[in-house]
């Protein structure tokens, strides 16, 4: 170099494939330095005395850097992780067309396929060139064909599966499956349940297998109630089940109406099994059970004209003892002999019949007539016989044979004239040590008649 200027400034840039080491390093010769200012580049520069002649080192050659040895994982069905890398490393997953940095010691990776290649590689630097591409090839695990089974309304189990694979309800988290089926709770109508096998390595997890769910419809069954605790379930199918109240449930073999012995008021369930569909919805039905009528009777007056009074259609009655109930038309039951009957509300739709009333018909004793012709009914002679004593020219008729204790039929202090009709009837009294033997009416101080009608002597 020739002196004539006061400064000089060269800078020195290093040939491609090439570096200046850290150690670089050239002595100061005549006022001229060289200052490395990177791995690519040097400066000499000063003001020199005289004519300086300056030989710098050559540059040192690069090294490549080693083909990275990264491992990978596969977490899913189309993602999986990069372990044993660095962030001086990039991969590419279209075959190289771009690159993607790594940052860290791990990469997660998504929108893979079977068909995925990954390449990375370790980027050149000041010091090194980049290093030939690492190719990891990927394969994918078989979507599973499994089958679903429903066990209620809300649960099933899958089977056709092996503990190498998992399950996913919606959109909830992966479930590891442990054997050859597995059971399955709070799944709906329309819930989806994803089943892939699992992979590992470079073995990405199968696509999933979808099972959308359906259910089966609702029962539409009738109860019909036949008695007081007796009915039939029709409009079953086979497939269906019951139960009753609280108790366990009852497997439907045929389309044929079921009889129901031994009910009370309760709820009958029915349901359809589903198979592959979740089991339907229950359908409930209400038993119910009236409590006993409240029925009232009119006594015989001439033997078979008592009547039940205060009953209506939804009504029937039987004589006690017997089997068969009859049906009630109307708010009345007329014609009927004394004695005991049982009444009841009838079996109707849902409702049991109720428990029966039991109600007695009897038989009046006594007619009263008074002498503006009203009449009135007594079960006993001695009340008719009070009653005529304060009514003028009634008359009292017997409506049955009559016993009654000796001088219970005292008439004492009449001041009306009445009559008693025996209309045929027995007119008697217990013995007696009294004389004159079998006294029935004892007459004490009247000064009115007592007539007596339809008798052997008056």
């Amino acid at each position: 170099m020739s002196r004539y200027e006061l400064f000089i400034a060269y800078v020195v840039t290093a040939d491609d494939g090439y570096y200046f080491p850290d150690n670089y390093n050239v002595d100061e010769k005549d006022g001229v330095t060289v200052t490395r200012d990177s791995a690519s580049q040097v400066t000499v520069s000063g003001m020199p005395y005289y004519n300086v002649s300056i030989t710098l080192p050559a540059a040192t050659a690069k090294t490549q850097a080693a083909m990275p040895s990264a491992v990978f994982t596969a977490t899913g069905s189309d993602t999986g992780k990069l372990t044993d890398v660095d962030s001086g490393m990039q991969y590419s997953l279209d075959k190289g067309a771009t690159w993607k940095n790594i940052n860290g010691s791990s990469a997660e990776l998504t929108g893979l396929t079977s068909s995925t290649e990954i390449q990375i590689i370790k980027k050149g630097g000041a010091t090194a060139t980049g290093s030939d591409i690492q190719h990891i090839t990927l394969s994918q695990a078989q979507t599973p064909t499994a089958s679903f089974a429903a066990t209620g309304t809300d649960s099933g189990t899958l089977n056709g599966v092996t503990s190498g694979m998992q399950y996913q309800i919606d959109n909830g988290a992966w479930n590891d499956i442990s054997g050859e089926s597995a059971v399955l709770t709070g799944l709906s109508k329309g819930s989806v349940i994803h089943v892939r096998t699992k992979g590992g390595g470079t073995v990405l997890f199968s696509r999933p297998q979808d099972i959308t769910l359906e259910q089966a419809e609702k029962p539409t069954a009738a109860f019909t109630a036949t008695d007081a605790n007796t009915g039939t379930l029709s409009g079953v199918t086979t497939g269906m089940k019951y139960r009753i109240g609280d108790g366990g449930w009852n497997e439907i073999s045929s389309n044929e109406k079921i009889s129901l012995n031994d009910l009370s008021a309760c709820t009958i369930s029915v349901m359809q099994r589903g198979g592959e569909k979740l089991d339907s919805e229950t359908q409930t039905i209400q038993v119910t059970k009236p409590n006993a009528p409240a029925a009232s009777v009119q006594n015989c007056i001439n033997g078979n004209d008592g009547k039940l009074t205060g009953v209506d259609d939804t009504m029937e009655y039987r004589i006690s003892g017997e089997e068969s109930w009859i049906a009630i038309v109307g708010s009345e039951v007329p014609g009927l002999a004394s004695g005991s009957y049982e009444v009841r509300y009838k079996a109707n739709g849902t409702a049991l019949a109720s428990a029966p009333q039991t109600v007695t018909i009897g038989s009046y004793a006594a007619q009263l007539t008074k002498s503006n012709n009203d009449v009135s009914y007594y079960d006993s002679l001695i009340d008719a016989v009070k009653a005529a004593k304060d009514n003028s020219g009634s008359t009292v008729k017997l409506l049955q044979n009559i016993k009654v204790k000796a001088y219970s039929l005292v008439i004492e202090g009449c001041r009306n004239p009445f009559t008693i009709d025996l209309n045929g009837k027995t007119l008697s009294t217990d013995s007696s040590d009294e004389i004159p033997g079998n006294l029935v009416f004892y007459l004490k101080n009247n000064d009115a008649s007592l007539t007596l009608i339809n008798s052997a002597s008056t």
